[in-house]
């Protein structure tokens, strides 16, 4: 699941786009886990995604009830895993219009919202497994004008933008409606 999860991140990454339409994160800028100490000094664009949450409780609980359309057996299915992750993922910019956006340009956070919301909220993790990904809040600024004016140490802005994931293991079985009858018409 965790491979699914970072799959799915780096693809979303790697799509957001700065406004003169090129790349704003590609493979060697984005990082899952400790960040080199000196990537900043470097390069003004890269993303650090920390696993915020790792939570795993089993589960007995019969989640659907379905019957078949012969309305001869039922489909049961239970849920016998949870999982859920919670990634919080740092976005670095060189420029605060890069990460919050202005005038008609959408801003690094906002696409990263966007591309979450409008593709699959639902993703395949392996067999008869899905992950189902919900976006939390983005940290705002308290104050666009602190964030626009010049800092006093060089480095660059930041915005922080929470991803969860949630999935689990299921199984399913058929019961017959009624088990093990025959039913055979005698005429008197």
């Amino acid at each position: 699941m965790i491979e699914a999860c970072k799959t799915y991140l780096s693809a979303r990454l790697k799509g957001l786009k700065l406004p003169d339409e090129s790349g704003a994160y590609s493979d060697g800028a984005i990082f899952f886990g400790n960040m080199a100490t000196d990537h900043l000094k470097d390069n003004d664009y890269a993303v650090n995604c920390l696993m915020l949450q790792d939570r795993k409780k089993k589960d007995g609980r019969i989640v659907s009830r379905i019957r078949n359309e012969a309305c001869t057996e039922y489909a049961f299915t239970r849920r016998r895993f949870s999982r859920t992750v919670l990634y919080r993922c740092f976005l670095h910019a060189k420029r605060w219009e890069d990460l919050w956006g202005e005038g008609g340009y959408t801003g690094l956070v906002d696409q990263l919202e966007q591309k979450i919301t409008e593709t699959s909220r639902v993703i395949a993790d392996a067999e008869n497994r899905a992950i189902r990904v919900s976006l939390h809040d983005a940290v705002r600024p308290w104050s666009m004008d602190d964030e626009a004016g010049q800092r006093t140490k060089r480095r660059p802005h930041t915005a922080i933008v929470r991803v969860e994931f949630i999935g689990g293991i299921y199984t399913t079985w058929t019961v017959p409606i009624v088990p093990d009858v025959e039913i055979s018409p005698e005429y008197r």
